[in-house]
């Protein structure tokens, strides 16, 4: 796209004799033509890639629109995010005035929503938020990428902490333990799917958790993305249940070398307090690892032991500690 903008400066306004001025967009040096008569600017718009395309929108009941080109057919993937909004919504149009993608979600970190086939062409995309939903995630998110894989990058929250999405998205999983997915709560209560009493005391929709609705479970690991320690929220917070076992803890990873180890019991209910169904809230303190990049890791090396599962989420980073007393049977500092 061209743009002409010619402007006559008089004498009499005080200013010199103008120039002839070309810029071409921001990656162009500009070039300087002596004159006397007028200036000219041109500016050459960019159109970027949709392989490799972002909007972002920090704040809620917001609009961001924007325009990327596929120079030859191809299978994108679109990730979308609600951040701290309850909802967000993207539609892309092509030039052939073709809506691609119109779809809606309330992903509060950013996920995998759909592959579709992009002919060569324009594309406008357009990322719309609706209201404030609190601190989840940050802001929303609309990008498009030629991979379902999402980008190796460092957050500075724990990345899907309250699986809120459903899926493990952002986190990797070793073994059949963690199963394929989170348990959804208020359906695992609907269907029974308990031990003694309902799920209680979590605030998310969906939780990580060895049980399976039976009587056995299996063994496995469940990391998380790569999240940055900052000064001003030096605890990681979450709720969990577990029994006290050698083999059942949580890991703090610095360069994936374990750094903090935590065993916990909330089956004390000799003391009438913790069910084995009802969440307790944990604290883990990163101070040692302020200005780190780290990893939380959930490990079960349990095979079938039955009630020797762990149910955990709702992992959040705080500038204070949340943790019921009692619940730690102990924990490890490494050094590093």
């Amino acid at each position: 796209m061209v743009l002409i903008v010619v402007a006559y400066l008089e004498t009499g306004f005080g200013f010199s004799r103008g120039k002839l001025t070309t810029s071409l967009a921001s990656t162009v040096a500009t070039t300087t033509i002596p004159g006397n008569v007028f200036n000219v600017t041109t500016t050459i718009g960019y159109v970027y890639p949709c392989n490799s395309f972002t909007l972002e929108l920090p704040t809620s009941n917001s609009v961001s629109v924007g325009n990327c080109n596929v120079a030859s057919n191809s299978i994108l993937g679109l990730w979308v995010a609600s951040g701290n909004s309850s909802r967000e919504f993207v539609t892309i149009k092509g030039a052939d005035n073709k809506t691609y993608v119109n779809q809606s979600s309330s992903y509060s970190c950013i996920t995998l929503y759909k592959n579709f086939t992009a002919p060569a062409q324009d594309y406008t995309i357009s990322l719309r938020t609706a209201s404030s939903s609190g601190n989840r995630c940050g802001s929303a998110i609309a990008k498009l990428n030629s991979t379902t894989v999402l980008p190796s990058t460092v957050h500075n929250i724990v990345y899907n902490g309250d699986f809120n999405s459903g899926q493990y998205t952002g986190w990797t999983r070793a073994g059949a333990g963690w199963g394929e997915t989170p348990l959804n709560l208020s359906a695992a209560n609907a269907e029974g799917c308990y031990l003694n009493k309902t799920w209680s005391n979590y605030n998310g929709t969906f939780f990580a958790t060895t049980y399976t609705c039976g009587l056995s479970v299996a063994p496995g690991n469940l990391t998380s993305s790569q999240f940055y320690v900052n000064a001003s929220a030096p605890f990681l917070n979450f709720r969990i249940i577990s029994p006290y076992n050698n083999g059942m803890y949580v890991e703090i990873l610095q360069n994936s070398t374990p750094r903090i180890a935590v065993h916990y019991d909330t089956f004390n209910i000799s003391q009438g307090i913790y069910a084995v169904s009802t969440f307790a809230n944990a604290s883990i303190p990163l101070s040692t690892l302020v200005n780190r990049v780290v990893q939380v890791r959930v490990v079960s090396t349990l095979i079938n032991q039955h009630q020797n599962f762990i149910a955990i989420g709702d992992f959040a980073l705080s500038n204070k500690p949340v943790q019921q007393p009692g619940i730690v049977t102990n924990i490890t500092f490494m050094n590093g």
